[in-house]
């Protein structure tokens, strides 16, 4: 497995990531999570998900609540030490990351 080119560079760093490491079932209700907590919104171009750093608030938070390829894609952004994630669909695909987009 190809480790990560992407390293958070301060304790609230973030990562964008491109809406192609997230299923299309997934994608499409992304507009739907805007009535969620503060713990995510969207934009024009693009979803955030603040993913805290408390374990027991993480689950609480979405576990069930978004889409296996989401909580997996938060999972893993949490494990690197980022406190926020941006979906995009002009963000980079990451090689080390599932990709739902190839043909």
């Amino acid at each position: 497995m190809n480790q990560p080119t992407i390293q958070p560079k301060e304790h609230n760093a973030g990562v964008a990531l491109s809406t192609a490491h997230i299923s299309n079932e997934d994608a499409a209700d992304l507009p739907y999570f805007a009535t969620a907590p503060s713990h995510f919104f969207s934009r024009e171009y693009g979803y955030f998900f603040i993913v805290p750093e408390d374990n027991a608030l993480f689950i609480d938070l979405f576990s069930g609540k978004v889409g296996e390829s989401v909580y997996a894609l938060l999972q893993w952004a949490r494990s690197q030490g980022f406190r926020y994630v941006e979906l995009d669909q002009d963000a980079p695909i990451e090689p080390f990351l599932i990709n739902y987009q190839q043909d």
